[in-house]
């Protein structure tokens, strides 16, 4: 009777390991899941953020009101927003952190010399370029 008692309970035991340890990397997963997204939505804020700051200043990016990296705090997360001037518009790089997590957006803006028109020409979601981000504090 006591090997079979022995038996039982070693076999309840691993049953119960093995449902603590799956259930562990479940929560794990969907931890991750949701840094990604609260990271992506930090990141999307700061490129709105970087739009209005050229659409706000003309001589955008210079040190004072539009620099050309700054960091931004969205609820407990930050972004960290890169604009750059090119030939006929901008380039606005913007990446979100939520603890490890970190998502970056890309904004291509069109801005016409005559009217002062913007146009977003592209606005999604990109590997994060290297070099960009090295003077954020993040």
């Amino acid at each position: 009777a006591l090997p079979l008692v022995l038996l039982l309970s070693s076999i309840i035991l691993e049953i119960i390991v093995t449902s603590l340890a799956t259930s562990q990397l479940f929560g794990r997963s969907l931890l991750n899941e949701q840094l990604a997204a609260e990271a992506l939505e930090a990141a999307k804020s700061g490129a709105a953020d970087g739009i209005v700051r050229v659409r706000d200043y003309i001589n955008c990016p210079n040190s004072t009101y539009c620099p050309s990296t700054s960091t931004l705090a969205v609820g407990r997360r930050t972004a960290c927003v890169s604009i750059t001037a090119t030939s006929g518009g901008f380039v606005i790089y913007s990446r979100g952190k939520a603890r490890v997590v970190q998502k970056t957006v890309q904004v291509n803006l069109a801005v016409s010399t005559s009217t002062g028109e913007m146009q977003i020409r592209l606005f999604k979601e990109v590997v994060t370029p290297t070099g960009i981000f090295e003077t954020c504090v993040q």
